[in-house]
Formats: structure tokens, sequence, C-alpha cells
């Protein structure tokens, strides 16, 4: 083997064992369950998103008079230095101070890091070193047309972190106004409304359930009449509204006008769908672990939102457990 070559499998080595010890302690520490912004952390790229995601996290952190940290990631190659010369790295300070001017232009005082190594891994240890309250990136940064393959920094983080992560789409003048939160009426949904009553401190509130009368062809393949399944669907109407009624209970929701909606159709659609109708200018919606694969997968609703959304979307991860069995 040469030496060279060596050298990238030690790398390998050492970076895939960096980022098992920080996922496991990601895991091992209790989901950040939003009580309080006291502490953001902005991730920047430098491209024109991350810029948009800044503002906005400057924004959040004048409203609640958080303390905001930048971070730029380095990512770390398997070459003979895999350390980057103190010049990359004084550029990329100098772009980091540059890209803080938006914050201070809000009066927002805010900390630049500059890390190396990998980006996802970086910005978690980063999170838990300041004990993040909330993370907050662009939708897309330089790579978009990689990302479309791969996934996104956003899409990962959501997946590996325990942290709530606020993935920023659009340009912003103001806090939040139109809040829109799914719920399937979990105890991820539950959390989700929670932090969201946190965040958007006075923002309008949609509550949205979307359903399907599950069972509905069964019925129609049994040649059941018109009025059975006519009474079969008022049915589960009532049992939505009556579960939205019990599941929103103890929940402090004071300062916030909340609307309820139900509506028929697909989850994965249907929460974009209704978004764009009702302008909202945030989505919050509960993650959760499925067991046997922490921190891995996403359930294909919070997946599908995540791209699909036009607004920017909170994803706040809950500490149940969903199972993979069907």
């Amino acid at each position: 083997m040469s030496v060279a070559l060596g050298r990238t499998v030690a790398f390998n080595q050492d970076m895939k064992s960096v980022e098992t010890r920080a996922l496991t302690t990601s895991r091992r520490t209790c989901m950040n369950v939003m009580t309080t912004i006291r502490n953001v952390l902005a991730a920047s790229d430098f491209s024109e998103q991350s810029q948009v995601a800044i503002r906005r996290a400057a924004l959040i952190c004048q409203e609640h008079g958080a303390k905001l940290e930048l971070l730029h990631v380095i990512e770390a190659l398997p070459s003979p230095e895999p350390n980057p010369p103190d010049q990359l790295k004084e550029e990329a300070r100098r772009q980091l101070q540059a890209a803080s001017g938006v914050a201070a232009s809000l009066g927002v005082d805010c900390d630049c890091q500059v890390e190396t190594g990998k980006n996802v891994v970086s910005i978690i240890q980063s999170a838990q070193k300041m004990t993040a309250d909330l993370i907050v990136v662009g939708a897309h940064g330089h790579h978009s047309l990689r990302d479309n393959f791969l996934g996104t920094t956003a899409e990962k983080l959501v997946r590996k972190t325990a942290s709530p992560v606020l993935v920023v789409k659009q340009s912003s003048q103001s806090a939040y106004r139109r809040v829109l939160v799914p719920t399937d009426f979990s105890e991820a949904s539950r959390q989700a409304l929670a932090a969201a009553s946190i965040l958007a401190s006075g923002a309008g509130i949609d509550l949205l359930h979307v359903y399907g009368f599950w069972g509905e062809e069964q019925l129609s393949m049994a040649h059941a009449s018109e009025e059975v399944l006519e009474r079969y669907r008022q049915r589960t109407e009532i049992w939505a509204n009556m579960s939205m009624v019990k599941w929103r209970q103890g929940i402090n929701l004071s300062g916030h006008h909340v609307e309820e909606h139900l509506r028929k159709g697909s989850a994965t659609s249907g929460i974009a769908l209704f978004a764009a109708e009702r302008r909202s200018d945030l989505v919050v919606m509960g993650t959760v672990e499925r067991s046997g694969h922490p921190n891995v997968l996403l359930d294909s609703v919070t997946e599908n939102a995540l791209r699909t959304v036009p607004c920017d979307i909170l994803a706040v991860k809950s500490g149940e457990s969903k199972s993979d069995e069907r």
C-alpha cells in the first residue's frame, strides 16, 4: 500500500469514528424540547441562500434576545495534508465576518466560528457545544445539483440531530406572522405545536389534519350502499374533530389566533397545497426516529414537506419512536 493511499484510508477511518461519536452523543442526549430560545446556531456556506438563513436567524435572536453564533465548515479532504492551510481558514473567517453584517444591521451581536470536518457532523458538534436551542440553515447551498441526488445538508441534519432545525427558504423582513402546524394527533405533533407557539410568539396558527376515509374503497368493493358510505364519512369527520380538540388540550396558545382545519386527501401533498393556499410563512412539523434506524430515516410526510413546502419549515425531533413494521 502506498503512503498516500494509507493516509487516505486512515483519514476516512478517523472521520467515520468522529461521525459515529457525534451521532451517538446526539442520540443519547434527550431530545431538545424547545421551551425557550437563548442560543441559535446558523450554518453558512457563503451562498445566497445561507445569507437569507442568517437574516432569519438574526430576526429570531432580535425577537427573543438570544445569542447568535455563525458557523462555516471547511470540508476535510482525504489528502496527505488533511488540515486546510491557515490562509484558507483566515479567508473563511473574513467572509463569515462579512456575512455577520446582516445580524449587526439588526442590532444582534454574534460569534463567528470556522471548523474543519464533515459538514453535518461539525454542525451537530457545534450545536451541542453551545447548547443550541435552534439550528438554522438554508434550504440549498452551493451544491444544489449534488443535493438533488444525495440530499441537502438540511435533510441530513433533520435526520441526525436531536436539536430543532429551521430550514429557511424565503427572504424575511419581520417575525413570522402565519404558522401552519400539521398534526396526526401524536405526541410529536404536540411538541411541534408547543415549539411553534414559542418560536413565533404572537403569530396566527393554523392547525391542519389531513385524513382519508380508510376502508371506503373496501366498503365500495363490498357493494355498500351510498347511505352506509355517507354514514362512515360522517363518523370519520366526527372522530377527527373530537381528536383535534383532545389533542391540543394543555398547550398554552394564549397570544395566538388559532384556527383548526380538517382536509380529506393525502398528507404528503395536502400540507404543501394548504401552506400555499394560506400563504403560510412557516410550517412546523414533528419528526420521530424509526426503531432500528435511529436518526437515519425520515417519514415520507416530513421528507416530502422539506422538499415541497414553499415556505420555511421547522422540524422538531420527538423522543417517541416509530416502528418500521407495516
